[in-house]
């Protein structure tokens, strides 16, 4: 083929392979692209033409929810303040868990993140875990996003000593003193009892 027909059998083989062609038409009359486009639309294929308004890429994200549970039964915990970190370590997202336990609707990237627990919900103890999740091109989540916090144990009531007198009270002492008096008094006047009646006999 001569070098001035090589790129119009060129264009010419594109457009027989190809199902649909874009092209970038400057000058509508005579231009070389002008006559690709023409050539392609009567073979029948889907022309794209460029135009020379700015090209646009949106930011593709998807929504990612993150649960926060009881260790113990599952039950989710509402008023944990959790942080979602990117693949530098930066801080990417800060929120506080709802009355179902969740942080929902987080638009996010494709990527890898982690997330960590700043502050408990009251009555738990902050987890120390680092939890990651990878988020795919088509939107699957493969990983973990869900934590779990252990509660707090009671402190065991601790068991009252049983009512014992004290020894150093005063009315305790005066009762006991009074109960001894009596109980000599009472063995005095035994004694003296006695003797009369020995007395008597022996007269």
């Amino acid at each position: 083929v001569p070098k001035r027909f090589a790129i119009s059998y060129r264009n010419k083989w594109m457009i027989q392979k190809s199902d649909f062609v874009v092209t970038y038409v400057d000058h509508k009359i005579g231009s070389g692209a002008a006559q690709f486009k023409s050539l392609a639309e009567k073979r029948g294929k889907i022309v794209i033409e460029v135009s020379d308004a700015p090209i646009v890429n949106y930011l593709i994200t998807y929504p990612v929810t993150i649960t926060k549970s009881d260790l113990t039964d599952g039950t989710p915990l509402a008023g944990a303040i959790i942080e979602i970190h990117n693949e530098k370590g930066e801080t990417i997202y800060r929120g506080v868990t709802d009355e179902n336990g969740e942080m929902d609707e987080i638009e996010l990237t494709p990527g890898t993140y982690t997330f960590t627990e700043i502050s408990a919900p009251a009555g738990y103890e902050k987890s120390e875990e680092i939890i990651t999740f990878t988020l795919s091109e088509d939107g699957e989540i493969t990983g973990e996003t869900e934590m779990k916090d252990k509660r707090i144990p009671e402190e065991p009531e601790k068991p009252g000593n049983p009512d014992v007198p004290n020894t150093g009270d005063s009315s305790v002492d005066m009762l006991t003193v009074l109960g001894i008096v009596l109980l000599v008094a009472a063995g005095g006047m035994l004694i003296v009892i006695e003797v009369k009646k020995r007395v008597r006999r022996e007269r």
